[in-house]
């Protein structure tokens, strides 16, 4: 099977929509990211119930997406930059590059919101004792 690169407003949603137990961080990959100086990349795995729409090209549908975040604590934030989705034998199948155009809303990403609640915890009232 080819392996496809794209980009554009055209690709799925780059926000990880589900729930918290379909994304595990890959704790082997975090360190320095060397594409955006100044923060700190980790891969994740997003595997879902059911698959993920990965189009293009049409009919397109992955078991796994492994995304590459960038993120960091100061000011508080974390975005994905990189997307490979894997069929169901773990073969990359698409792989995709987001683009500064392309829409994304941290809110609603919950592959964002395990990195940050991983990595950098807010404290709140609830913590001081």
């Amino acid at each position: 099977m080819a392996l496809l690169a794209a980009s554009g407003a055209s690709a799925a949603p780059w926000e990880i929509r589900g729930a918290a137990p379909e994304v595990a961080i890959d704790i082997s990959t975090i360190g320095p990211s060397l594409r955006y100086p100044g923060t700190t990349g980790v891969w994740v795995t997003h595997s879902p119930s059911l698959s993920v729409e990965c189009s293009p090209p049409r009919g397109c549908y992955a078991k796994t997406q492994r995304i590459y975040y960038v993120f960091n604590c100061a000011p508080r934030y974390a975005m994905p930059v990189e997307r490979l989705s894997t069929d169901i034998n773990g073969s990359i199948i698409k792989q995709e590059t987001r683009t500064g155009a392309e829409p994304y809303s941290a809110d609603a990403d919950v592959g964002a919101f395990v990195i940050l609640e991983t990595y950098c915890p807010v404290r709140g009232w609830r913590d001081r004792r």
